[in-house]
């Protein structure tokens, strides 16, 4: 039966063994093999009930449960749960004079040192040495390398030096090995600088042992030695280990070229291309499969980045027979150094010899041209007036020029490149023309990603609707209403339903046009929506709010306000601060009381005000008005922001004002808070108003550096005070 149990999957196992003790065909070794499986996958509460009913049942756990128990948690690593149990295991296990075996022992320590539980891996090792006196050295030595394994991990250096002495000092079973040297090597990311020494005077030992042994280094161990002092800038060490993996016997492979090269480029280290060229050369791989081809392109790209002449780099590039991969980059390499001629050689060795110059490489030129800022040779690459064939670029080069454009502030560049697009786009995929149109909206332009759309719609590209509804968004801040119109009739002529957040940018739009002038014009909107099926939600609400408050029907949005309601849509935080705001903006003292009865509303509903809101509170405010609402607003836990500090240099006054302009605006920085151009509009109107134009000046220049610019206000401010500013 208990051969049966032992190949059963947990459920069945469960199921057969309480068969078993229903019928008393039970013992110590039954419950041992159903405690194994279960642990053996995972079920580790049901073993542990397991050994709970066998202690019921009056039957003392033996020395091969407890390990099946413990090996499971080994094996699964829950060590949330498993840590604190295991330790409880093994207490009870000493109480009862149980032992565990040395190779449990080892998985343990293992364990516990993987999860960085130095203390627990520290005990388990006293209690190994204690429970083996005497154990098989070959077994011993397995659980030495995992205790080196996890101080090294640790950067234990003390500890590794301590374990590796006893190690050396003792018999030959247990002298250092592979496993050993690969621990070893595990310190040299994980201690300081000043204790590389220490550990390069152990892995010396470590190669002396190894050399007076059977043993014989792998290719793994040279690679992690290689890459270790390449990190650390210690090529004549590089140099050694390349030079003893050679004398060992021990062929590179791959990882060997692969480590050697980043460890000359890194420390601009010409031998190691020379070292890895030797051994290519050795072996004739200078043609073959393309699998061969990739250490190849790495070997020429990095004798680039060693400072090799550009001659040199392309008799060797011709030699390795390099793919177009590795040349595109030695192109965008030199012409981000700025070494024109060095590229052009480049060029010239890919018409003549091959591969010729495609896509890619127009690619790699204009994303180097990038780089450097050069956009007319970016746009000469574009133009076809580089000597390349075509002016076709890779997908996300078109993108990435664009977006470079913009952030530049190229606009005639960018108007060229999206003409150069639209001619050229068969070879754009859909997800890089949208990636473009997005990347346009997100940059508030608006027009340029209309034109691009429409020519989308022209060659049969359906946008998604929340693109359209991204584009609507922005034409309807830049006014363009018509287009904004023209969008949302190709949408349903298309059959692409508009969604709820299409209706909301489409509401916002119209708002700033000034057509939702009045009640009956935003229920206009509202039935529009009713009729496509869609229900308007808070952000609609708040923004025909928003809409009739800018056109000055304060009346109009209250009564909006209040049917929302019978409506079934619930007011937040932001409709009472947008008619707070229209409140505050009319300036009068019945409207300010009506405003703060609007807050005590809002707090009634459970709404708590954020610092938005009271900011709208602020506007238009009086000194003792905005006093109050500091102190609401630090016994409500939130800080001020700028816009609440400027509100209250505003309620400050004039004389004020021009007396403390330059302690105002430092004190905002000391606060981390960055003035806005309405702060330096307050500030900058009242020193003009006073005649200040010098202490405008030294203001403005602050300013530029910071990087804000003028609305019209501050324009026209700075016109008639005779103050310049550079746009």
């Amino acid at each position: 039966l208990s051969s049966v149990l032992k190949h059963l999957p947990p459920a069945q196992a469960l199921l057969f063994h309480e068969g078993m003790v229903r019928h008393k065909r039970y013992n110590v070794y039954t419950y041992a093999t159903l405690i194994s499986v279960l642990s053996r996958y995972g079920h580790l509460d049901a073993a542990d009930e397991s050994l709970h009913e066998m202690r019921r049942n009056g039957l003392e756990p033996n020395e091969t449960t407890y390990q099946a128990r413990l090996q499971g948690a080994v094996q699964w690593q829950e060590w949330d749960t498993q840590a604190p149990r295991v330790e409880q295991l093994l207490a009870e296990m000493a109480a009862a004079s149980k032992r565990v075996d040395i190779w449990t022992y080892s998985m343990l320590i293992h364990a516990f040192g993987e999860s960085g539980l130095m203390d627990q891996t520290e005990a388990l090792f006293r209690d190994m040495r204690a429970a083996h006196p005497s154990p098989c050295r070959r077994s011993l030595r397995v659980v030495f390398n995992t205790m080196l394994l996890a101080h090294a991990r640790k950067g234990e250096l003390e500890r590794v030096e301590a374990l590796l002495r006893e190690m050396t000092s003792a018999p030959v079973s247990l002298q250092p090995n592979i496993v050993t040297f690969r621990s070893v090597v595990e310190l040299f990311g994980r201690v300081r600088q000043e204790d590389w020494p220490r550990v390069e005077e152990l892995l010396a030992l470590m190669e002396a042992v190894l050399e007076a042994s059977s043993e014989q280094p792998d290719v793994a161990i040279g690679n992690l030695l290689i890459s270790a002092h390449g990190k650390r800038g210690r090529v004549e060490l590089v140099a050694h280990v390349a030079g003893w993996m050679k004398a060992q016997g021990v062929r590179g492979d791959l990882g060997t070229w692969h480590t050697l090269l980043r460890a000359a480029v890194t420390n601009e280290w010409v031998q190691g291309v020379d070292l890895v060229l030797e051994e290519l050369r050795t072996l004739g791989l200078r043609s073959g499969e393309r699998s061969d081809r990739l250490p190849r392109n790495f070997v020429v790209r990095a004798a680039a980045s060693c400072g090799r002449s550009s001659a040199a780099v392309a008799e060797l590039a011709q030699e390795m027979q390099a793919g177009r991969g590795a040349l595109n980059a030695l192109v965008g390499k030199y012409v981000r150094a700025g070494d024109r001629d060095s590229a052009e050689l480049i060029l010239r060795l890919m018409r003549l010899h091959g591969p010729e110059p495609d896509a890619s490489t127009n690619s790699a030129l204009i994303e180097a041209f990038m780089v450097n800022g050069e956009w007319e040779h970016a746009m000469d690459v574009l133009r076809g007036r580089m000597g390349l064939p075509g002016c076709n670029l890779e997908p996300k080069t078109y993108v990435a020029l664009v977006h470079g454009l913009v952030q530049a502030r190229e606009w005639g560049h960018l108007s060229e490149a999206l003409e150069s697009l639209m001619a050229n786009d068969s070879c754009l995929d859909e997800a890089s023309m949208l990636l473009t149109i997005r990347v346009l909206c997100r940059n508030a332009l608006g027009l340029h990603a209309h034109e691009l759309m429409q020519h989308m719609w022209s060659r049969g590209r359906r946008p998604s609707a929340q693109l359209c509804t991204e584009v609507i968004g922005l034409l309807g801040k830049c006014g363009e209403i018509e287009r904004v119109e023209q969008l949302m009739r190709q949408l349903q002529l298309a059959g692409m339903k508009p969604n709820v957040s299409t209706y909301n940018v489409y509401i916002h739009a119209l708002g700033i046009d000034g057509q939702i002038h009045s009640l009956e014009a935003a229920h206009r909107v509202l039935q529009q929506m009713l009729a496509h099926k869609l229900e308007p939600n808070t952000v609609t609400y708040n923004t025909l709010l928003h809409a009739l408050s800018h056109a000055g029907r304060y009346a109009d949005a209250l009564h909006l306000f209040r049917s929302m309601p019978e409506a079934g849509v619930a007011a937040n935080v932001i409709t009472y601060t947008v008619l707070m705001h229209s409140y505050q903006r009319r300036g009068t003292t019945e409207d300010s009381r009506s405003a703060v009865e609007l807050l005590k509303e809002m707090r009634t509903a459970d709404l708590e005000p954020d610092i938005v809101a009271f900011n709208a509170l602020m506007t238009r405010a009086d000194l003792e008005q905005v006093q109050r609402l500091f102190r609401e607003i630090e016994h409500s836990g939130l800080h001020p922001d700028v816009v609440s500090y400027t509100a209250l240099l505003a309620a400050l006054g004039d004389d004020w004002r021009v007396e403390n302009a330059e302690m105002a605006l430092e004190h905002l920085r000391e606060l981390e808070l960055e003035p806005n151009v309405v702060t330096y509009n307050l500030v900058l109107s009242s020193l003009a108003g006073a005649g200040e134009v010098s202490r405008m000046r030294a203001i403005v220049e602050v300013m530029q550096k910071d990087g804000v610019e003028p609305d019209s206000l501050l324009a026209d401010t700075l016109l008639q005070a005779g103050v310049d500013y550079t746009r």
